[in-house]
Parts: C-alpha cells; sequence; structure tokens
C-alpha cells in the first residue's frame, strides 16, 4: 500500500530531478556503491557477525541472511574464538 512519495530512493533524470519510486534493487545497489564508494553487501559481513555476537542462533541469522545452509554461515561469516568455545563448555 505504499504510495509513490513513501519510497526512500528513487530515480533521478539527466537534470537532476529526482522522482521518488521503486527502484529495482540491483539499481539500489548501484546507489549504495556510487554513494559509499564499495558495495552494500560488505555490510552483509557485518550485520551476520553483530547477530552472533549479540546471542542470535544460527538458524535465526540463516533466516535473516538468507542463507539456506548453516555450514557457510559458519565458513564464511562466523569466526570462533577459544574464549567463544571456552563459554560454552
Amino acid at each position: 500500500e505504499l504510495m509513490p512519495e513513501d519510497y526512500f530512493v528513487g530515480a533521478a533524470d539527466k537534470w537532476g530531478n529526482h522522482t521518488s519510486r521503486q527502484i529495482s534493487e540491483v539499481s539500489y545497489n548501484q546507489a549504495i556503491q556510487s554513494w559509499l564508494g564499495f558495495a552494500p553487501y560488505t555490510f552483509r559481513k557485518t550485520q551476520i557477525t553483530a547477530m552472533y555476537q549479540k546471542g542470535a542462533d544460527i538458524p535465526t541469522i540463516a533466516k535473516q541472511s538468507g542463507h539456506k545452509s548453516h555450514q557457510t554461515i559458519m565458513e564464511h561469516y562466523i569466526k570462533l574464538k577459544t574464549e567463544d568455545v571456552d563459554n560454552y563448555l
């Protein structure tokens, strides 16, 4: 039920006139990359790590990040520290 004026991002014509409208995920990612100088995908690891450090379980993290494999999260995003393991033994 969003109205065109409800969108945070939109499109700009060649004269710089902004129109609030829904844009594709690809267009959004390109805009973020041009604003920040790096891909928004970079934030994915930060978010997953923060969730894990705050105590979120792996199935919850997988659901929120769109991963089907818990193993992928453990291999690529979560770096276990010895003290983390010791706390649960």
